[in-house]
């Protein structure tokens, strides 16, 4: 199968294979290739404002070709005549033509996978149209579509009017839509799936030090991620003197979370560990007993995932995102955003917990992170993408039989079936029917004649003259 993907979510890549952003979507697109399918992408990234006229001028547009994982891709690289360079990122300007000429080098897409549609502000189906592009498009909606639907910044009804099937990136995103709108076309989940080589080949149970637990965070240390509100959470609890957080991460917060852990005397308590290389950090999550995200207006990327992987047990502040992934009890556990209470509740309940219980939500952790695996997910999406198809190709079957049907001329009855029928069926010649006629009428004046003589009966006057008439031909013939 040609699959082409066009979304603003792909993460940028530059000419030395190096990618910047989310990396789930590769994950998925270079499984796919693993599985014999044929993948070019196409990371979108536009401004949403016209671009200032001084820019304008200074600027140029170039789509070079490179592959990353057996992926084709197809980079924007977006200049001004200065020299700065800016990869991944380009205007509409000339954009839309450099695409159309790279289109003549791409195989003929079987199938069209556009994610985040909002990211985009409708440039794709401009861009699709542009391509030419006419076979089946799937659309792949998360929470910043549902947002831009809530608000009115895009129609839900005008996204499933124009594509064929419509995919969610979680089941809450699906709930969220179908909340205020009436889905008419086929529906998938194609949740995010995370490398292989994460999931262990053979998880060995963990052992856990009963009343003592080892909380880690693992992110950038920026105001979004609320982590003043985990260590006011480590004040309160009261199972403090029982808990060690460890942050890693760089960030412009730091100096005030310093100041924070000194004006509540924790300073023996949370440990910067600054930035790790990722064999590190996976080794950390290993050896850590619970990850803490604190943040939950937006998207975590994997690290939830990387971590359950390896039996580390997620707490997090509630999140859309998590429904069907964390069950709180069960896996791992949710509190309330930016409420310290909550998040000490929970962690004076884990502290609690004697060592077979935290065994019990590690193991649910590693199982539920192995499910999500990125060639499951993989496999289980390109099932769904096929079934699209095939149902796409049977309606598009009927179709043509239906319009053949409509353009056959009727068919005329047989003369079997036409003898069959009652009397007053009209003859098929009508000169048949007139000469039937002409002998039914001629018919019935010579039979009451020849009954009258028979009869002895005095002959009409007609009659006379047909008989003499008759007598007149007979003399003739015997003159001759």
């Amino acid at each position: 199968m040609n699959i082409l993907i066009i979304s603003s979510m792909y993460p940028p890549i530059n000419k030395t294979n190096q990618y910047v952003g989310n990396m789930s979507l590769h994950y998925m697109a270079r499984q796919w290739v693993r599985l014999g399918h044929n993948v070019t992408a196409f990371p979108l990234l536009f401004h949403k404002q016209p671009m200032p006229q001084e820019i304008k001028e200074r600027f140029s547009i170039k789509i070079f070709n490179t592959k990353a994982d057996n992926v084709n891709l197809y980079i924007k690289e977006f200049k001004l005549s200065s020299g700065n360079t800016k990869i991944g990122f380009s205007a509409r300007r000339g954009a839309f033509k450099q695409y159309a000429s790279v289109m003549k080098s791409v195989p003929k897409p079987d199938v069209v996978i556009v994610h985040s549609i909002a990211n985009t502000f409708g440039i794709v189906d401009k861009l699709i149209d542009k391509l030419k592009i006419h076979c089946p498009k799937i659309a792949v909606l998360d929470f910043s579509d549902v947002h831009a639907i809530k608000h009115g910044d895009m129609s839900f009804q005008k996204i499933q009017s124009g594509y064929d099937a419509i995919g969610f990136s979680l089941k809450s995103v699906e709930n969220k839509i179908r909340e205020n709108n009436e889905i008419t076309k086929p529906t998938f989940v194609s949740t995010s799936g995370f490398p292989n080589f994460v999931v262990p080949d053979k998880f060995n149970e963990r052992e856990f030090h009963s009343g003592h637990l080892n909380l880690l965070f693992v992110g950038e240390l920026t105001p979004d991620k609320n982590l003043e509100s985990l260590i006011d959470a480590l004040a309160c609890a009261k199972s403090r003197a029982n808990l060690h957080l460890s942050i890693i991460g760089l960030g412009p917060m730091e100096p005030a979370l310093r100041r924070i852990i000194i004006n509540h005397h924790l300073e023996d308590t949370v440990t910067f560990m600054g930035a790790l290389p990722r064999f590190e950090i996976f080794n950390s999550m290993r050896h850590c007993d619970c990850l803490i995200m604190t943040s939950s207006p937006k998207a975590y990327g994997l690290v939830y995932l990387e971590a359950m992987s390896q039996g580390c047990i997620p707490v997090s502040a509630y999140n859309e995102q998590f429904d069907g992934i964390i069950e709180n009890g069960e896996n791992g556990f949710v509190f309330e955003e930016n409420n310290k209470n909550s998040l000490a509740d929970v962690l004076d309940s884990l502290s609690e917990f004697d060592n077979e219980k935290l065994q019990s939500l590690s193991l649910s952790a590693v199982q539920t992170a192995d499910n999500l695996s990125e060639d499951k997910i993989a496999k289980r999406d390109i099932e769904e993408i096929q079934k699209i198809l095939d149902g796409k190709a049977q309606h598009q079957k009927k179709t043509e039989v239906k319009e053949v049907k409509k353009e056959e001329p009727p068919k005329k009855p047989q003369n079997e079936a036409s003898a069959n029928k009652p009397k007053e069926a009209p003859s098929e010649n009508p000169s048949e029917k007139e000469t039937s006629a002409n002998q039914t009428k001629e018919a019935p004046s010579e039979k009451p004649s020849e009954k009258e003589e028979k009869k002895g009966s005095k002959p009409s006057a007609e009659s006379k003259k047909n008989n003499n008439k008759n007598k007149n031909k007979n003399k003739s013939k015997k003159g001759k």
